[in-house]
């Protein structure tokens, strides 16, 4: 910035983006083979782990319902006018168990699961990739 015949005292404003894509620290978790831990981080928000989750594409995350205890609640967070998100839980065998695909803010499931064993909790943008931020927690009971 210069001034023009060394004009002194004139206001500006300066704004620059270096436009670099940042992604969340839960990358590359894109398919249920390449999904996050988060097993040993029940009732634990994604935001006090290593931040909260970008939905710049599929985001995968394990988990592991213990024996006697398979009801499972899950709560996804987000600002539905950043765009919309979806959540839904598969098996171990990629099989779709069920979902919560509202069109407001914020998802949740809650269930109770024939088996024990490791879930997955799919976390999706409806309609295209945004980068929406979003917190995930998950527990059984």
């Amino acid at each position: 910035v210069f001034t023009y015949n060394n004009y002194i005292g004139q206001v500006y404003d300066l704004q620059w983006d270096d436009l670099e894509v940042v992604d969340d620290a839960y990358e590359e978790n894109d398919s249920l083979l390449g999904a996050y831990d988060i097993s040993g981080n029940s009732n634990t928000w994604l935001s006090d782990l290593s931040g909260t989750g970008i939905s710049r594409d599929e985001d995968w995350y394990e988990i592991t319902v213990e024996p006697g205890a398979q009801r499972l609640v899950s709560d996804l967070r987000f600002i539905h006018s950043n765009g919309d998100l979806e959540l839904r839980l598969y098996d171990a065998n990629n099989n779709y168990v069920t979902g919560s695909t509202s069109s407001t803010d914020n998802e949740r499931i809650d269930i109770t699961l024939a088996d024990a064993g490791s879930y997955y909790l799919n976390v999706e943008q409806f309609g295209g990739s945004s980068g929406n931020i979003y917190d995930l927690r998950w527990q059984t009971c």
